[in-house]
């Protein structure tokens, strides 16, 4: 990952350009945000927020692809006695922020800041995208320095051996040189091999979901017995509408979207941790083209939340099976 450069003068001679550091890390900040495609995996058309607000303090930089792709990048400089640290760990503590605080609560936050509405910005299939993305969650990370060292690299290896096939987790190094009024950035990655490796090593060993690999993934028997119940139960209402009865997704942990009556807006979402434990999500914040959520009250209920906020993820086998059935043919028959 060398980043020597030599430049041809006219007569010949190949000279090394002059290279300096960064004034600052906002200096760094600042060039990745206008041209977020520098960041590996990232789209030259990407929506792009500059200290974005969390509830673990402001993010460098996030980013949404067109797809629904979103990013966080955290800017570090070496002169930082402590940056492999420090860089590590505020780039995790972002997007556990992201993804505790849910999705309704990451959209109003991007609205506030960026006055951007993500309903309008994106296409129906990437704004689902981008809600189920913070709930499994599956939030791509960066560490955009002007080093990449061997412990830098460490980590960043580790990392992609913790995360999810479909989890990034990548170095942006960017260097600054000029030669007489020539500028040039010069970018290295590292992570971007690895992580594309274990989402091929992935696709390779089969990553379908299905609802009977949902259920055999799953390591509680109580789990299973109550899965395999909410299957059943959604699988036996008569059609009425024209979707599928369970919609099932290729993310971490499955999404398994239950159709009471095949009707469009589901009530309720399955998914399981990497421990195999089954959890349960209302759908409120799913459906950008629904007008008002207030027909989502039961399920809300149900699981002890609010339609006023994010949707999170709840352990199953705490709730009541019953009630939850109950509450999931009611909100789908208001919302639909």
């Amino acid at each position: 990952m060398s980043k020597s450069v030599l430049i041809r003068q006219s007569d010949g001679q190949w000279v090394a350009p002059q290279s300096r550091p960064f004034s600052s890390e906002a200096e760094l900040q600042q060039i990745l945000a206008q041209q977020p495609s520098l960041i590996p995996g990232v789209c030259t058309d990407a929506l792009t927020a500059v200290e974005l607000p969390t509830s673990a303090g402001p993010i460098d930089i996030c980013t949404i692809d067109p797809d629904g792709r979103l990013t966080v990048i955290e800017c570090k400089l070496s002169t930082n006695s402590e940056h492999r640290r420090r860089v590590v760990g505020q780039v995790i503590d972002y997007a556990s922020a992201i993804w505790s605080g849910g999705a309704d609560s990451f959209r109003q936050s991007w609205h506030r800041h960026t006055r951007t509405d993500l309903r309008e910005s994106l296409s129906e299939e990437a704004y689902q995208e981008l809600n189920i993305s913070i709930d499994a969650p599956q939030i791509h990370l960066c560490l955009a320095v002007d080093a990449i060292d061997a412990d830098l690299q460490r980590l960043v290896e580790y990392l992609n051996r913790l995360t999810t096939p479909e989890t990034a987790v990548t170095a942006l190094q960017l260097s600054y040189v000029s030669h007489g009024d020539v500028e040039m950035l010069i970018p290295a990655t590292f992570g971007t091999e690895i992580a594309q490796a274990k989402s091929r090593e992935s696709a390779r060993s089969g990553e379908v979901w299905s609802e009977e690999r949902f259920l055999e993934e799953l390591t509680d028997e109580q789990d299973r017995e109550m899965v395999a119940d909410l299957f059943s139960r959604v699988s036996k209402t008569e059609m009425r509408g024209g979707s599928t009865h369970i919609w099932c997704g290729n993310y971490p942990g499955g999404y398994m979207i239950l159709h009471p009556h095949g009707l469009r807006y589901a009530p309720i979402g399955l998914w399981q941790t990497r421990h195999g434990e089954a959890r349960v999500s209302g759908l409120w914040t799913q459906w950008p083209t629904m007008e008002s959520v207030e027909g989502y009250e039961p399920v809300a209920t149900v699981l002890r939340q609010s339609v006023d906020g994010g949707s999170r993820g709840v352990p199953l086998r705490e709730i009541d099976l019953d009630a939850l059935w109950i509450a999931a043919l009611e909100t789908a028959d208001r919302t639909n």
